[in-house]
């Protein structure tokens, strides 16, 4: 208790101590106004792709869920189901995008995604040196390589942990992440293999509500 007391402005003599007041400092008035202490208005929003979440006291931190996950993809008119495992799932460009919730307390927010396109068997040794590569020179995403008959499949990986919560602006901001590198990276090995785009971009969150998903996914 030493740190809430003092002795008296005497010496204390008496060996006795009074409590401290705490001050308050000058501007304290204009943060309890901003924070709720009276009505003032909002601070000014913050723009995160396509839309404005208002920097206020309603945007709290609070654990992250599936739940919060899909509201927000709704605010950015985003399509997202659930699949058969459980997870949230969308396309962007055509690729298949899933996020997961991993941990004892489902806090992590694990952001995985398929290439649409096989890379062909005969580039194998070539496209390991190119994500090599790529992980020296980007932090994200982590990606990696899942043989298979036809061709090699690109799985790529954005993890973050968010143990003590997170606000709306702050998954959004994950989630753009995650998005933007990552497409950043299948742009990339598109061109770099010349692989054709037999499908067309896919629409922005993919519009493929209730698909079962493309064929190469292995059945459940």
């Amino acid at each position: 208790m030493g740190w809430l007391w003092r002795a008296d402005a005497d010496g204390g003599t008496d060996g006795e101590e009074t409590p401290r007041r705490r001050e308050l400092p000058d501007d304290t008035a204009s943060d309890m106004e901003q924070w709720g202490g009276s009505n003032a208005a909002p601070p000014e929003g913050i723009v995160t792709g396509n839309s404005e979440f208002e920097a206020n006291r309603f945007d709290m931190v609070r654990p992250i869920t599936q739940e919060r996950l899909g509201l927000l993809f709704d605010s950015e008119g985003w399509t997202w189901r659930i699949d058969s495992d459980g997870d949230l799932c969308g396309f962007w460009e055509g690729h298949l995008f899933c996020f997961r919730f991993l941990g004892d307390s489902r806090e992590v927010l694990s952001i995985v995604a398929f290439m649409k396109n096989l890379v062909p068997i005969e580039f194998g040794e070539d496209l390991r040196d190119f994500l090599q590569a790529w992980h020296g020179e980007f932090l994200w995403p982590k990606a990696y390589v899942a043989d298979q008959d036809e061709g090699d499949r690109v799985v790529a990986e954005v993890n973050a942990d968010y143990e003590y919560g997170a606000t709306d602006a702050q998954l959004v901001q994950q989630v753009m992440c995650a998005l933007a590198t990552t497409l950043q990276l299948f742009r990339a090995l598109e061109e770099r293999y010349g692989l054709d785009d037999d499908e067309g971009p896919g629409p922005a969150g993919g519009h493929q509500r209730g698909f079962d998903g493309p064929a190469w996914l292995p059945e459940n």
